[in-house]
């Protein structure tokens, strides 16, 4: 497992967001984080060979918008917008699970269908 990841995690096969903010002074990371976007979490279905990684953007127009990158294989397949407090806990049979925020003191959990798998 140790070594999927690792090889998986090779940053030679990933493609930076080109809708996350990367402008900002290392010494000041956490004070800027939230202006200029960052990588937020990472998700591995191991036996379907699928990196799920989410990232803010940053602050643009007003709005610091969650998006999630999908990789089959090494190779981007995709790049949506996300809910805020979207959380991977599962993937099964072509469907990726996430728990998300509070809605009235319940926890929302939402299912997104994955169609190149």
């Amino acid at each position: 497992m140790r070594y999927f990841i690792d090889h998986l995690l090779d940053g030679n096969h990933y493609i930076p967001s080109t809708n996350i903010g990367m402008a900002f002074d290392e010494n000041l990371l956490l004070e800027q984080r939230n202006k200029c976007g960052f990588y937020d979490f990472l998700f591995v279905a191991e036996f379907n060979e699928l990196i799920f990684r989410g990232y803010f953007t940053g602050i643009k127009n007003g709005k610091n918008t969650h998006r999630l990158q999908i990789y089959k294989k090494q190779k981007l397949i995709g790049d949506v917008v996300i809910p805020m407090k979207f959380r991977p806990i599962g993937f099964k049979s072509s469907v990726l699970y996430a728990e998300g925020g509070d809605f009235n003191n319940e926890k929302i959990i939402y299912k997104f269908k994955i169609d190149s798998v």
